[in-house]
């Protein structure tokens, strides 16, 4: 980043760059997904519950990604960073989802990557899930989890779990 910015390093620009190599990468790569992302998508519309995306980055970016991956459904909402006042842990933008969605919290089940999206769900008072990515959670975040996977074809067999029970 010294290198690119200089001595003098200010965030922004830097935040800006790296949208600009991320975006280049996406052009000519697309946007990785988790395995089991399409079917899950597919099952989720089978069964007819209501999906949302809530993500700290922008709206603009959260378009640009999902244009990108390949996905062919459509969300019922969008919730990013510019809808809330305050980013993960804060459970603002999960509950702000709930709202939009007009969905009690406590009947939400959140998929999250994250330590800070899964504290943020338990904070929400939603079921989070983990999938992990890159960062693993500590202990304490651990004890949070309401399940964790290694594939959202799992998340499949959990929701058709909880449907036959219902």
């Amino acid at each position: 980043m010294i290198e690119e910015l200089g001595q003098s390093f200010e965030y922004d620009k830097a935040k800006e760059l790296k949208q600009i190599y991320v975006n280049s990468y996406i052009e000519k790569n697309g946007v990785p997904v988790k395995s089991g992302l399409f079917e899950l998508l597919d099952y989720i519309d089978e069964i007819g519950l209501k999906k949302c995306i809530a993500t700290s980055s922008n709206l603009e970016e959260t378009r640009f990604y999902i244009s990108k991956s390949g996905i062919k459904t459509d969300f019922d909402e969008l919730v990013t960073e510019e809808s809330v006042d305050e980013g993960k842990p804060s459970p603002k933008i999960f509950l702000k989802a709930a709202e939009l969605l007009m969905i009690e919290p406590v009947c939400s089940l959140v998929l999250e990557d994250s330590p800070n999206g899964i504290k943020a769900a338990f904070y929400a008072e939603m079921l989070p899930v983990l999938i992990p990515d890159l960062l693993l959670p500590d202990k304490a975040t651990q004890a949070l989890i309401f399940a964790q996977f290694s594939s959202l074809f799992n998340v499949i067999g959990l929701l058709s779990d909880y449907m036959e029970r219902t």
